[in-house]
């Protein structure tokens, strides 16, 4: 058995699975948004313009609580808060309102 051939097999195997994941966002119909521990948002996929009608960098750099409607604000930063300092794998989900470019709520 040619166990150099076998090994590269396996290598462009794990290439092709990363390049996978490195364009999933661009063809995924979910949002999928990346915050730092203070909610800043360092990124949104591009299925944002979709959904709420911003740009994928518009709200980089921007505190994402700031986009949430007032009154479900609390309970999200609350969630949001036990997420970042839990040790658990997995957390409760939370609904709540998210502005949109054009000033409502979805």
């Amino acid at each position: 058995m040619d166990t150099k051939r076998g090994s590269e097999s396996r290598s462009a195997s794990t290439s092709e699975s990363k390049v996978s994941l490195d364009v999933l966002p661009l063809h995924s119909t979910s949002l999928l948004t990346v915050l730092d521990e203070e909610g800043i948002v360092l990124y949104e996929s591009p299925s944002i313009e979709r959904i709420y009608g911003y740009r994928q960098d518009d709200l980089v750099g921007e505190q994402v609580a700031e986009y949430f409607h007032p009154d479900d604000r609390e309970k999200v930063i609350a969630a949001f808060q036990a997420v970042v300092t839990s040790e658990k794998e997995t957390v409760e989900a939370v609904e709540y309102r998210h502005r949109r470019a054009d000033r409502t709520y979805l």
